[in-house]
């Protein structure tokens, strides 16, 4: 894909986001220092928890979302509409694509059944598959903040999922990641949300050329971002 069309892409989203989060602003919506969105209904970042024996879906939380740069440089999706993993051919450095989703809706003491974690793929530039192999997902810890140390710690549990291709590679491919096991482990240990690291443990290629994937994450429509559905048990 044309890096120029590309940036033009990103940049458009990214305005009409910034617009939409600003109108946010001082709304009341969120509570402080909860990581969380001020989408949705009832709102992911302060609604009530659902009933027993229902289907529920956590939504993304905007600012534990987003692209962890090698040299610490975390840029939130509530700056693009994007997150990436790969390396960056203008600095080298390697790029982690963290994804989280707000737990609240979950009430206490729920018996979780199920946990789906879906993420939708946008495209890829460069040869990332070819340069790096396949994309591992890790279980980590991004409660009170997303920093150098995530990039490499912060983990909970290391290779929970691997992406191949040739789901890996296709455009709007959508990815589906049973994440049960560590939804239960963060309610029971009281964490707020759900956090995922996506990255190419062989990266970055030190080549100059910029070989990424790219996700979704659009603070405006929720099949656009990365959601896990929750079954909970009555």
């Amino acid at each position: 894909m044309d890096r120029g069309l590309l940036k033009n892409l990103i940049v458009c989203m990214c305005l009409g986001g910034i617009l939409m989060t600003v109108g946010a602003c001082g709304t009341g919506v969120l509570p402080p220092n909860v990581p969380g969105n001020d989408k949705g209904s009832p709102p992911p970042g302060g609604g009530s928890p659902a009933p027993v024996g229902s289907t529920v879906k956590a939504d993304t939380a905007f600012d534990r979302t987003g692209t962890l740069r090698s040299d610490g440089l975390y840029s939130s999706m509530l700056a693009s509409n994007f997150v990436s993993a790969g390396d960056e051919g203008d600095t080298n450095l390697g790029q982690r694509a963290i994804m989280s989703v707000v737990l609240n809706q979950i009430p206490p003491g729920a018996n979780v059944t199920k946990a789906v974690l879906r993420v939708r793929r946008f495209v890829s530039e460069g040869n990332p598959f070819g340069e790096f192999g396949a994309i591992t997902v890790d279980h980590i810890n991004a409660v009170s903040s997303i920093n150098a140390t995530t990039f490499l710690g912060s983990t909970l549990t290391a290779t929970i999922a691997t992406i191949n291709p040739p789901a890996g590679v296709n455009a709007n491919a959508i990815i589906e990641l049973d994440v049960t096991a560590q939804v239960k482990a963060d309610l029971a240990a009281g964490r707020p949300i759900s956090s995922f690291r996506f990255q190419f443990n062989n990266g970055p290629s030190l080549d100059g050329n910029f070989d990424q994937v790219f996700f979704y994450a659009d603070q405006n429509d929720d099949t656009l971002r990365p959601t896990a559905t929750i079954t909970i048990a009555p």
